[in-house]
């Protein structure tokens, strides 16, 4: 089984929280989040993608690098509004990142996944749990997305 990196794009009072969980198998290695400073969208932005580099190039030199990337992408359905939009941007800068840094992004629909209670289940067997329900979502993706790394 590949450790794989699973990332979620929360949206909180208008601003994207990035969340992270690496996961080998059933064992969560390590969970995090990347916040987004009271700045402007550009801003935000221009920080994530410099964070978000700096995290995934310290994961890649560390004993248990991702073989890859599980974006849980936010799924569309009718007019958008800042609870899509601001998520889709930050998950378009998760797609350069990684691309810049030559890492496979398998990406991941919140339909696929199911529901909180689907999520829920899926994650019950790893080891620590992850904390919150956002941190669940970035697991439930690494998990799903795991068959597709080598």
């Amino acid at each position: 089984m590949s450790i794989v990196l699973g990332v979620y794009v929360h949206v909180q009072d208008g601003r994207h929280r990035l969340v992270w969980t690496l996961i080998d198998g059933n064992n969560l290695i390590d969970q995090g989040s990347l916040g987004a400073p009271t700045t402007s969208e550009a801003q935000r932005l221009a920080e994530l993608e410099v964070r978000l580099g700096d995290l995934l190039t310290r994961l890649a030199a560390s004993a248990t690098p991702p073989a890859g990337i599980a974006l849980r992408v936010h799924d569309v359905h009718g007019p958008t509004d800042e609870s899509v939009r601001v998520p889709a941007h930050a998950e378009g800068v998760i797609l350069a990142v990684a691309g810049r840094l030559h890492i496979k992004v398998v990406p991941i629909s919140g339909q696929k996944l199911g529901g909180r209670q689907a999520v829920a289940a899926k994650v019950k067997a790893l080891q620590p749990a992850p904390t919150g329900d956002e941190a669940a979502q970035a697991a439930a993706a690494a998990q799903r997305a795991a068959a597709d790394f080598p």
